[in-house]
């Protein structure tokens, strides 16, 4: 038998090219070591004893008609293209809402989804050595790489780890961790990624020296930034506030000038990554509010409403933040990702997915199941870092 790991990390310089080039192009990768490689071990013959290859590298054709089924998915795809498009290759983005639906919402399904937030499955602490600050809640998932992914932010920040786990184990990083970033998630709950949190200055810091591949913002802006005071009330100049966290008050201490500066102050921030190099994704507002709360859901032990939500009519009812945030990020030569593209299918936001479940544990968290199931819009910040190690090794 050949070692696997052995393989790859002889080969490591031009695995990384071709595989880099490949999920750069949002292409799928295919190993046909898949079917002779069980864990590390990867068989020269098979289970009767019969050599597999005709010479050093092409298979027989016996094993391949019988043992090769990593092609089987080529298949799969050609006939998964829409029959009202014959002539497309192009393999759409998951979607919880697109239809059809397989299962409808049962009571048990509703009531689930609250306890459905497990996200750290798959990560570790950081050392207390790292180069990645103190403050806050650092986790990492594949430590050790040279190509790192930062993420900054609170709860919403955390929602979106089950979809890196995802990833990595759909890129085979659990056999081969090179063959995947590290994943750097710095996040506290109930805490804005904004200069009006203490720590945010010492976290930019951070960001700076460490330089990352990918820096990613993910935070649930409405609830930091909804003033409830007038531009005219007096304020005091040397401090910016965001609201407390749990809609528990009406934030009358902020003023609408004061979420322009504070953005503005986030813009300053992320131009000065992109200028350095840092490839920076910013999550905006997604769709989000009371339908979406399993308990909004229920009529005592029956399913209630679970009619979808617009979306015009959210971005409409929020534009105001909505622009300064997009706008911000456009004027950083930054990137938006909004996490509502996996359960929104034109203006129809599903409340539940495909098979009936709550895409959301309460009013605003994405479960642990939809993050790892659908959320693709994460998979580019992935695809980037990806791409841009392997345009490195080619220089």
């Amino acid at each position: 038998a050949i070692n696997r790991t052995a393989f790859r990390e002889k080969h490591r310089w031009l695995i990384h090219l071709i595989e880099g080039a490949i999920t750069g192009a949002n292409a799928t990768i295919i190993d046909l070591s898949d079917n002779l490689c069980w864990n590390d071990s990867c068989r020269v013959v098979d289970s009767n004893g019969i050599p597999i290859r005709r010479n050093s590298n092409v298979f027989t054709p016996k094993f391949a008609a019988t043992y090769l089924t990593a092609l089987d998915q080529v298949v799969h795809a050609a006939i998964a293209v829409p029959e009202e498009n014959p002539g497309s290759t192009v393999i759409e983005a998951p979607n919880s809402n697109r239809g059809p639906r397989i299962a409808s919402p049962t009571y048990d399904k509703i009531v689930a989804a609250p306890s459905d937030f497990t996200v750290d499955v798959g990560y570790e602490f950081v050392s207390p050595d790292s180069p990645f600050g103190v403050s806050h809640v650092t986790k990492v998932l594949n430590p050790g790489q040279p190509n790192l992914v930062f993420v900054y932010g609170d709860s919403h920040a955390n929602q979106i780890k089950p979809r890196f786990l995802r990833i990595f184990e759909d890129r085979l990083g659990v056999r081969n961790r090179s063959n995947f970033p590290t994943v750097v998630v710095k996040s506290f709950d109930g805490t804005p990624a904004l200069t009006c949190e203490k720590n945010y200055d010492s976290v930019m810091k951070v960001v700076e020296t460490i330089q990352p591949k990918v820096f990613v913002h993910s935070m649930n802006w409405p609830q930091f930034l909804r003033p409830g005071g007038s531009d005219s009330d007096w304020h005091d100049p040397t401090s910016l506030q965001c609201c407390a966290a749990g809609y528990v008050d009406k934030c009358t201490y902020q003023r609408p000038k004061d979420v322009v500066k504070i953005v503005k102050q986030f813009e300053r921030d992320i131009k000065r990554f992109t200028k350095l190099g840092i490839k920076v994704f910013v999550a905006t507002i997604n769709v989000e509010g009371p339908q979406f709360n399993p308990a909004h859901m229920l009529s005592g032990n029956d399913v209630g409403d679970t009619s979808p939500v617009s979306k015009a009519a959210f971005r409409q009812q929020n534009k105001w933040l909505l622009e300064l945030v997009e706008n911000a990020t456009l004027a950083a030569n930054a990137t938006i990702i909004d996490y509502s593209d996996n359960y929104c299918w034109n203006d129809s936001c599903g409340v539940v997915d495909d098979l009936g479940r709550p895409v959301m544990k309460d009013s605003n968290h994405l479960t642990r199941t939809f993050s790892h199931e659908y959320l693709g819009v994460v998979d580019q910040i992935v695809h980037f870092a990806l791409a841009q190690l392997a345009s490195e090794l080619n220089e």
